[in-house]
């Protein structure tokens, strides 16, 4: 039997919700994130990229996401480094902190 038969019915005996899970993360609009800081519940996106650059240097800036994980608001502070591999930086978005850098 070939080889990529062998992984179909592996794969295939996995249930559907084992090999798909739904990401806890979903971002804002830029008009719903411009609200967020303007109601002052966050940090202005130019100190969420701050925090983050503290972490990642000598890197391009890419994109500033807010997004809601779960029930905390985060910004998702995306870079591009020099060997041309992509780093994104969670920031906690209520305190400016960084949560994380994957």
């Amino acid at each position: 039997m070939p080889f990529f038969l062998l992984i179909g019915f592996a794969l295939a005996s996995f249930p559907p919700e084992a090999t798909a899970q739904p990401s806890p993360l979903t971002c804002l609009s830029r008009q719903d994130m411009q609200g967020a800081v303007a109601s002052q519940g966050v940090v202005a996106p130019n100190a969420a990229v701050r925090a983050a650059r503290g972490r990642i240097a000598n890197a391009e800036l890419v994109r500033v996401r807010l997004c809601r994980h779960h029930e905390n608001l985060v910004y998702i502070v995306t870079f591009l480094r020099r060997d041309g591999r992509v780093a994104p930086v969670t920031i906690d978005a209520s305190s400016g902190k960084v949560a994380s850098d994957r």
